[in-house]
């Protein structure tokens, strides 16, 4: 049997699986909410997953609650893979920060996400002009550091696409008053956070 075309093949077991990993001890329904697919798929996926004997079923009959199982043999590395996944974002905000820092660029805030296509898209609200050759030195960075291209900074996040922005930071350089309208995208108050250079 090859174990990776049972367990990857389908859309929705990669999305129940995900979220089975990421949040182990879900009902079905609840599973089915959070990866966003029907009731009826989400029962499909966990029968063929559980089948495979890389998700297990726990808790009372008809009140199951599904686990990635760590004892079988691709337990552990799907669990790896899947967080691989997570913090992808997260690395190349990483990598968007120290860029910006080095090139001294003044922000009020900084948010990374990767879009379907994954691209990395960039949301910021600077403070003054963006160095000459940036954009093209921070796509080389994040092409060689984190693997994927780097699409596009958004100086106006409502009209980006669709995708989970991850939090850098509020600001980055000289302490400024920053613009209300770029922070309450975000849901962030006026209030004195994140960290500042001097």
């Amino acid at each position: 049997m090859n174990w990776l075309d049972q367990v990857f093949s389908s859309p929705v077991k990669v999305k129940v699986l995900r979220i089975v990993i990421r949040r182990g001890g879900l009902s079905g329904r609840s599973i089915a909410s959070a990866a966003g697919v029907a009731p009826s798929a989400a029962k499909r996926a966990l029968d063929a997953l559980v089948r495979l004997g890389v998700v297990r079923r726990g808790g009372s009959p008809g009140r199951h609650r599904f686990y990635l199982s760590r004892t079988h043999w691709l337990g552990r590395d799907l669990q790896r893979l899947f967080e691989a996944e997570a913090g992808l974002a997260h690395r190349a905000a990483v990598v968007v920060e120290r860029e910006l820092r080095a090139a001294r660029v003044a922000t009020d805030v900084v948010a990374v996400g990767i879009e379907e296509a994954g691209r990395i898209q960039v949301a910021c609200g600077p403070r003054a002009p963006i160095p000459e050759g940036f954009l093209e030195h921070l796509q080389k960075v994040l092409a060689e550091e984190v693997g994927l291209s780097f699409g596009e900074i958004h100086w106006d996040p409502s009209g980006s696409p669709e995708i989970e922005w991850v939090w850098v930071s509020r600001s980055l350089g000289p302490p400024s008053p920053p613009g209300p309208t770029f922070l309450r995208y975000f849901g962030i108050g006026p209030g004195p956070e994140g960290d500042q250079d001097d």
